[in-house]
C-alpha cells in the first residue's frame, strides 16, 4: 500500500468517526492497517513463491515438515498453525506429494494418523527459498528495533488470545 492509499484510508475512517458518535477510530485504524500489511505480505510471498510452483500455505507446510524432522507433522497441525481449512491442507499436501517434495506415512501406533515429512528434494527446495523469504520478512520489519519487535510480538499474542486463540 502506498502512502497516498494509506492517507486515503485514514481520511475515510476519520470522516466516519466524525459522522458516527462513539466510532472507535484508533481500533479501526489498527485493524484495517494490520489487515493491509498482512495482505501485502501474502502478495509479496505469493510473487516470490509462484515461479517455484508454490503458494504460501504450501511453503508453510514444507517449513513445518522441516521443523519436525523425521517425526513429521500431521495435517491437523498444519491446519491449526496456518489457519487453512483441513480440506485445503489435504489438497495442498496432495500437490506437494505429487511433486516429490513431501511424503505421507501412517503413524505406526495409530493407523488413522498421517505424518508428513520432507523428501530430499523438498529440503533442497526449502534451502533455496528460505533466504528469499527471510529477506522479505526482514524487509517487513525494516526500521524497527529488537525491542519494538518483541513488544509487537507480545501484543499480537495478546490479540490472538483475546479473539479466542490458544
Amino acid at each position: 500500500m502506498n502512502r497516498a492509499a494509506l492517507q486515503l484510508l485514514e481520511q475515510h475512517l476519520g470522516n466516519i468517526s466524525e459522522l458516527v458518535p462513539g466510532y472507535p477510530l484508533e481500533f479501526a485504524l489498527l485493524t484495517r492497517i494490520s489487515a493491509l500489511v498482512e495482505r501485502r505480505m501474502v502478495e509479496e510471498g505469493a510473487a516470490l513463491l509462484k515461479p517455484h510452483g508454490l503458494t504460501y500455505p504450501m511453503y508453510q507446510t514444507l517449513s513445518m515438515a522441516l521443523a519436525t524432522g523425521s517425526g513429521g507433522v500431521t495435517p491437523g497441525d498444519v491446519a491449526a498453525s496456518t489457519g487453512e481449512r483441513p480440506t485445503n491442507v489435504t489438497h495442498l499436501c496432495d500437490e506437494l506429494v505429487a511433486r516429490g517434495w513431501l511424503l505421507r506415512r501412517r503413524d505406526p501406533e495409530d493407523r488413522r494418523k498421517l505424518h508428513l515429512t520432507l523428501t530430499a528434494d523438498g529440503k533442497r527446495l526449502l534451502s533455496r527459498l528460505q533466504p528469499e523469504m527471510w529477506a522479505l520478512w526482514r524487509r517487513r520489519f525494516q526500521g524497527t528495533g529488537a525491542g519494538e519487535r518483541r513488544a509487537l510480538l507480545a501484543l499480537l499474542r495478546q490479540q490472538y488470545a483475546s479473539l479466542g486463540g490458544a
